[in-house]
């Protein structure tokens, strides 16, 4: 089964002629639809407001320092994120007071170790404070202790840092920015497909101003590791709405919908459930996209999700424990 990236515009016709314009078949998944998707999607827009120029690779390093539960050394911060010393030392530079004349985000902290060589870092209130946006339930333990409790830096550990790992392994260096306008892709995805939506929206909602700086960097072949086909490789595509020319309807590619897929499957702890595209002709026939949520299973093609799994690293210990 062949899947399109480009939206195309079709009729639903219904029993009474021509009842609704759809421009392509969103997709669905069990995983799309879980609270633990739709949390970290909030999350992310949540946090990118508050720190508009946070990396995602830097919300993954602070993430690890909260999930640890104690102050830890760069080294083992390094480690754990896979990245070189100076890399990660840089990045809590950033994430800390600064280094030189430019200021930092002040969402870490940095305090001398066991000897006058050695700095360890731990998480500054503002640093928790993200942390609890990600941790499960608004009456987080990250935003009222210094310490976060063992069940929200499991959490964190188990299943927001594999998920992080896994967009990371496929977007390095991508930004919080981008990376919420494509989760919000996602989520708004049968908008798109069913009423046409603008991309313009995605910047009203996120309170985005260089939106197409971001669609660029989504809808680019370079998106995703080059062993894959160039169409293969782009996470987003945008198409000229047939109904008004200038407005633009983004959709996400195969390569999207897998790596979303696997990203919401890692935050409910399992491997990628079902994804399933409804056919264009079980579009057709249908009165209104109210009907699509009474197709059967043979109104539906079912796309071929490769599981990924994060690189094999210490995504975060829930204990505390040391890993010298």
């Amino acid at each position: 089964m062949m899947f399109s990236v480009f939206p195309c515009l079709l009729c639903a016709s219904g029993a009474g002629g021509c009842a609704f314009i759809f421009f392509f078949s969103p997709a669905f998944s069990p995983d799309f639809e879980g609270p633990e998707f739709k949390a970290f999607c909030e999350a992310c827009y949540n946090v990118r407001a508050r720190v508009p120029t946070l990396t995602l690779s830097a919300l993954r390093n602070l993430l690890l320092v909260a999930a640890a539960g104690k102050p830890m050394t760069i080294a083992d911060l390094a480690e754990q994120a896979g990245q070189t010393y100076k890399q990660t030392a840089l990045m809590v530079g950033q994430l800390s007071e600064g280094r030189g004349s430019r200021q930092g985000l002040g969402l870490l902290g940095r305090i001398p170790g066991a000897d006058r060589r050695q700095v360890l870092v731990l998480c500054r209130p503002e640093g928790l404070e993200i942390a609890a946006i990600f941790a499960p339930g608004p009456e987080s333990a990250v935003q009222r202790a210094p310490a976060a409790s063992r069940t929200d830096r499991e959490y964190l550990a188990e299943r927001v840092l594999p998920a992080l790992a896994i967009a990371l392994q496929h977007l390095p260096g991508i930004t919080l920015g981008t990376f919420a306008v494509l989760l919000k892709i996602a989520e708004d995805r049968e908008k798109f497909a069913f009423d046409g939506q603008r991309t313009a929206e995605i910047a009203r909602s996120l309170g985005i101003s260089n939106l197409p700086r971001h669609l660029a960097v989504l809808s680019h072949a370079g998106a995703v590791p080059a062993d894959q086909g160039s169409d293969q490789r782009r996470l987003v595509v945008l198409a000229s709405n047939p109904q008004d020319a200038r407005a633009h309807i983004p959709k996400l590619t195969f390569a999207g919908i897998e790596l979303l897929a696997n990203v919401a499957a890692a935050l409910c702890g399992g491997a990628p459930r079902e994804v399933r595209v409804p056919k264009d002709a079980s579009l057709e026939a249908a009165g209104s996209p109210d009907e699509v949520s009474d197709f059967e299973a043979s109104d539906y093609d079912v796309l071929p999700i490769e599981p990924l799994t994060p690189p094999d690293l210490p995504q975060g210990r829930a204990d505390g424990a040391d890993t010298t």
